[in-house]
């Protein structure tokens, strides 16, 4: 047990250098990577409570490295099940937003009226951002199946 205590004391320096190394790497991860691939973790997203990178920066500024690493492992691991738990919703409310879209292309196609070519050469003379957009909507008128048309000129009807 005391030959232990020795090793423990003898390779402290080098566990802590470790964990302030791996807390560098957090910060870098948080400062570079993070911010561009824009989002948070589930659980930090989801709960309100401290992400994946704020436990890891916390445990390794803390301890050593070799003790932070069960509490990143378990922070990970809550992570993970809030994911699995919570994960149909995130799609279900990801799905209904892009629902409301399609059902806005359903009805037609909405275009500001200056940009519509009516004429007027002093609105097709505004710029984009000179108007206020108003919604037209355009119906798009079915065909009827090929049964159901008339022949064209010089054909005859079978």
């Amino acid at each position: 047990m005391r030959l232990f205590a020795i090793i423990r004391v003898i390779l402290w320096p080098i566990d802590r250098g470790l964990a302030l190394l791996a807390f560098v790497g957090v910060c870098a991860y948080r400062r570079w990577i993070s911010p561009r691939k824009g989002f948070k973790c589930a659980h930090g997203a989801l709960t309100g409570e401290p992400s994946c990178s704020d436990v890891a920066l916390r445990a390794f500024r803390a301890t050593t490295f070799s003790r932070a690493i069960p509490i990143i492992r378990a922070q990970f691991a809550r992570c993970r099940q809030t994911y699995a738990a919570h994960s149909h919703d995130l799609f279900d409310t990801a799905n209904a937003h892009l629902r409301q879209f399609a059902a806005l292309a359903a009805v037609g196609v909405f275009a500001c009226e200056p940009c519509m070519g009516d004429g007027d050469d002093k609105k097709k003379k505004q710029g984009p951002l000179d108007h206020a957009p108003v919604p037209i909507r355009v119906v798009i008128e079915q065909q009827e199946p090929a049964e159901h048309q008339p022949p064209l000129e010089g054909q005859d009807r079978a």
